[in-house]
């Protein structure tokens, strides 16, 4: 586990991971130091990734166990001039989907990436999310006790079916849409009033602890900008509204609090189903998350799904979102997961 200092580079499929999943993290734990200035978008699937290594390697490159610089050659590829090198890094951390139903679709290719990129502190980690990222919102509560056997069809066809569904129950999703809608009212009127402040202002509103101090957290917080009574009285029921409805807590506990604390139960429950699917365990029984995540090895988690994804008729997909236990190399998440119990 790491330290929060250090420069992290995350490559990531899509949009999605950097302007939802990861933007929500950085802004509920600042702590670790995540920087969107080091998220770099492929745009495509797994697939083209290894054939872009292929390329720029040569196809015995597993065989060869040789070094790959994947931050160089996804921010080469993309010609946008921020080029980053893997020698600049601290931890290296790549974000994908199973991509089950893919034309290209290659259980072999993948598993030699799930096989090379094994260490976060060296060619990077390979974080794949079954069958997609959005599978770390498929939870209708936090915790959610059908999660552990939750299950998508082999014959999905596409993506669009499986994230309406999940958008239409997801409780995660909701907490993230209020800090979205939060950011956007707040950003709005403070770049009227000439400041880019949102971040720090929302920070501070969101550590009340007691409902009944919101408006006044809100009202302290904009007299320090030239915002007028009236923007400041609209946003004073607004915020105070939209958090009591989305994000009921207990007298002593902020709201910032109890994110983190939901957030880190959807971390617990994905790696509980992670180690125990990887392991052939049809009950869920152990308990010691640090244990699980310590002996984890992701290559047989995707040699199982494999298996049982085999036969599109009768096959299935466990629901499982990986990309959330990179958190866990940080100290800091353990110091939260220590005081949560599910």
């Amino acid at each position: 586990m790491n330290e929060y200092s250090g420069k992290t580079v995350f490559v990531v499929e899509g949009e999605n991971e950097r302007d939802l999943f990861l933007s929500f993290l950085m802004n509920i734990f600042p702590e670790i130091g995540l920087n969107k200035e080091n998220i770099i978008v492929w745009g495509t699937n797994i697939y083209e990734l290894y054939d872009l290594i292929e390329k720029e390697y040569d196809s015995d490159w597993y065989k060869n166990g040789l070094t790959v610089d994947i931050p160089f050659l996804v921010s080469k590829k993309k010609n946008n001039g921020n080029i980053i090198y893997s020698k600049d890094c601290n931890n290296i951390v790549l974000l994908f989907d199973y991509e089950r139903q893919d034309p290209d679709f290659d259980q072999s290719k993948i598993e030699i990436l799930q096989k090379h990129f094994n260490n976060i502190s060296e060619d990077g980690m390979l974080y794949i999310n079954y069958p997609m990222i959005e599978s770390y919102l498929d939870m209708s509560d936090i915790p959610d006790k059908e999660y552990f056997n939750k299950k998508v069809l082999a014959s999905i066809h596409n993506g669009a079916s499986y994230k309406n569904q999940v958008n239409s129950i997801s409780q995660l999703k909701k907490i993230i849409q209020l800090y979205s809608c939060l950011q956007n009212e707040i950003n709005k009127i403070l770049l009227e009033a000439g400041s880019d402040d949102w971040s720090i202002v929302l920070y501070n509103i969101l550590t009340v602890n007691d409902e009944r101090l919101i408006e006044n957290t809100v009202q302290e917080q904009l007299t320090n900008y030239k915002v007028s009574p009236e923007k400041i009285k609209y946003l004073k029921h607004f915020i105070s509204a939209q958090l009591c409805r989305v994000l009921p807590h207990n007298k002593g506990v902020s709201f910032l609090e109890k994110m983190r604390e939901l957030f880190v139960c959807v971390i617990k429950q994905n790696l509980s189903k992670a180690w125990h699917i990887e392991n052939n365990m049809v009950n869920e029984t152990e308990k010691d998350y640090r244990y699980m995540f310590d002996d984890l090895t992701y290559i047989d988690l995707l040699s199982n799904q494999g298996k049982i994804s085999r036969d599109k008729n009768t096959g299935y997909i466990w629901v499982i979102c990986t990309a959330l236990l990179f958190c866990l190399e940080y100290k800091i998440f353990w110091k939260y997961s220590d005081s949560i119990n599910i």
